[in-house]
């Protein structure tokens, strides 16, 4: 399932590097709306949505704006966002809440809520075309978190495609408790048009807290069980999804 909310916003400029700001709105919503976390789990302080991970979140999308050393500036008018998850009944409840305070902020920017409806769900096939609503990250095992250049898979790694891959699958097991009989045929593949009218130049670093994370926002097509792919387009693809990244929708 997926909502679409639509935003009155004053002009205004900010950082382009926010995610980590509108994650606190779900941090928020979990413990003013349940006072705990999603799972039943008393929230500790500092607990960022620890206990629920089963969705995803678009950047906010401007109807017009300029990017200008690092900040997103734009005119009075209205901005969009997208969330997702295949557990409506969390989708309902931040609605809900998002109806109560009728009003959210990043830094010093108030968007009063106009608007709140359901996407309609896409017919999902074997294979999909999508773009990304905010960037694709993978990581690796084991390495150095410090590091962005040893902890981040580039696409061109051989793991790249695996990792999603294995993503998906862990978290639809854990979510439905079944496993995807056939996931032999997964792939995943970034469009080469796109790819070469951009020169390869996909790749965005977003300023998480005090750490960076290296991401890719491009169309892209990809395969398999048409169960899968609908898991992956309400819960995100790769990694860091319910802080907002993966999120992609049917072009």
């Amino acid at each position: 399932m997926r909502l679409r909310f639509v935003f009155n916003h004053y002009a205004g400029n900010m950082s382009i590097d926010y995610n980590h700001k509108m994650r606190l709105w779900f941090s928020d919503f979990l413990m003013n709306f349940y006072g705990k976390t999603y799972d039943g789990t008393v929230a500790d302080e500092g607990d960022d949505c620890r206990g629920f991970k089963l969705f995803t979140f678009s950047k906010l999308i401007f109807d017009s704006y300029k990017v200008r050393e690092h900040r997103i500036g734009f005119y009075e008018g209205k901005a969009q966002w997208f969330v997702s998850s295949p557990v409506e009944d969390f989708l309902d409840d931040f609605a809900e809440y998002l109806k109560t305070i009728k009003r959210i902020s990043v830094d010093s920017i108030s968007f009063e809520l106009l608007d709140i409806s359901e996407v309609k769900m896409p017919a999902f096939d074997k294979q999909m075309k999508f773009t990304s609503l905010s960037p694709i990250t993978v990581t690796t095992d084991g390495l150095n978190k410090r590091i962005i250049d040893d902890y981040f898979l580039r696409f061109s790694d051989s793991a790249f495609i695996n990792k999603i891959k294995d993503n998906l699958l862990n978290k639809y097991r854990l979510y439905s408790g079944k496993k995807i009989i056939d996931d032999a045929n997964f792939s995943f593949e970034f469009d080469s048009d796109y790819m070469e009218r951009k020169r390869g130049k996909i790749q965005k670093k977003i300023k998480y807290e005090r750490r960076e994370i290296l991401g890719y926002l491009a169309p892209f097509k990809v395969s398999g069980e048409p169960e899968l792919l609908r898991f992956g387009y309400d819960t995100g693809f790769g990694d860091y999804c319910h802080l907002g990244f993966g999120m992609a929708k049917e072009i």
